[in-house]
C-alpha cells in the first residue's frame, strides 16, 4: 500500500485532470450597437413644394428626413406643437425663435402665351389688381376684358401685395380667387384674356411670365433682388439648428443644395 502521503498527492492529480476536462461552454460575442438613425421633419409651405423635394435629396448617415407638406399656418401651429423641427416657406411663423434665408423668390405677373403684352411696369401692376384698367386694350392689346385671378387674401403672396404694390388699394371683388398657385396657372393657361399673379418658383411652360419695370423674372434676378417683388424663403426653427437638423440646413445653404436650389429660385450663397 501507498503511503498516505502518497495517495493523497496521486488523487489531488487525478482531481485536477478531471477539472482541466471539463466542457466550458464558449462565450458568445455580444452583437455590435447598431446605431438608431434620427428621423428629421420637415415642414414645407404648400407655395414651395420643389423645396420639399429637395430637401428629401439630403443623404447623411444614420439620419432619415421626412417632409410634410401643408399651408402655412397649418406648419406654423405643427412647429409651435413640437410635432415638427423645422419649416421652410415665405413667412416665418409667429413665435418662432430662429430664422435664416433659404432661397430667394418673387411674385410674377403671368399670362397666357397668346397675350402678345411683352411687360408692364409697377403702376400699371397696382391699376390692373385694383381694378382700374379692366380692359388689355389700354395697355395696347387687342380689346379683350382682362380676368383678373389672384390667390386667397390670407397667403403670402397676397400678403406682400398689400404691403408692397397695393398700398391699402383692394382687389375687386370680380376678382377669380383660388388657393394654390397650380390651380391658378392652369386657370390661366386655359384663358387668353387672363391675368395672374404667382410665386416664380412656381411657374411652368403653360404659361408666360412678363417682365416688371423691364426686368425679366429669372433666378438670376432674383438672387440679384433686381425683380421686383421678391422676397426670401426661410428655413424656420424654435431655436438655433443642432444635430441632424443643423447638417441638413448647413447642406441646404452649401453649395451642393444651392446647385439645385437654384434651378428654380435664386440663390442666397452668392
Amino acid at each position: 500500500m501507498w503511503p498516505l502521503a502518497k495517495q493523497a498527492i496521486f488523487w489531488l492529480a487525478i482531481g485536477l485532470i478531471l477539472v482541466s476536462c471539463q466542457f466550458v461552454e464558449p462565450e458568445i460575442p455580444a452583437e455590435p450597437t447598431k446605431s438608431v438613425p434620427i428621423h428629421v421633419w420637415i415642414g414645407v409651405s404648400s407655395d414651395t413644394p420643389y423645396l420639399g423635394e429637395v430637401a428629401e435629396t439630403f443623404e447623411a448617415e444614420g439620419v432619415i428626413v421626412h417632409v410634410v407638406s401643408a399651408p402655412a399656418a397649418d406648419l406654423a401651429d405643427d412647429l409651435t406643437a413640437g410635432q415638427i423641427d423645422a419649416v421652410i416657406g415665405h413667412e416665418i411663423p409667429e413665435g418662432a425663435a430662429w430664422f435664416n434665408p433659404l432661397a430667394v423668390d418673387g411674385l410674377s405677373f403671368v399670362v397666357h402665351p397668346q397675350n402678345p403684352l411683352a411687360g408692364i411696369d409697377l403702376q400699371q401692376a397696382r391699376q390692373l389688381l385694383t381694378g382700374r384698367t379692366t380692359n388689355w386694350s389700354e395697355l395696347g392689346n387687342p380689346a379683350q376684358a382682362v380676368t383678373l385671378i389672384v390667390r386667397e387674401r390670407e397667403s403670402a403672396g397676397r400678403v406682400l401685395l398689400a404691403d408692397q404694390l397695393l398700398t391699402g388699394q383692394p382687389v375687386p371683388v370680380t376678382a377669380r380667387t383660388l388657393t394654390s398657385d397650380i390651380a391658378l396657372r392652369s386657370e390661366v393657361a386655359a384663358d387668353p384674356s387672363a391675368l395672374g399673379i404667382i410665386w416664380f418658383g412656381n411657374q411652368s411652360e403653360e404659361i408666360r411670365l412678363l417682365a416688371v419695370d423691364g426686368v425679366e423674372p429669372s433666378t438670376q434676378t432674383l438672387a440679384e433682388q433686381t425683380s421686383p417683388l421678391t422676397v426670401p424663403i426661410y428655413f424656420t426653427a424654435d431655436g438655433e439648428p443642432q444635430g441632424a437638423l443643423r447638417l441638413l440646413l448647413s447642406w441646404l445653404q452649401g453649395p451642393d443644395g444651392q446647385t439645385l436650389i437654384g434651378e428654380r429660385y435664386g440663390r442666397v450663397d452668392r
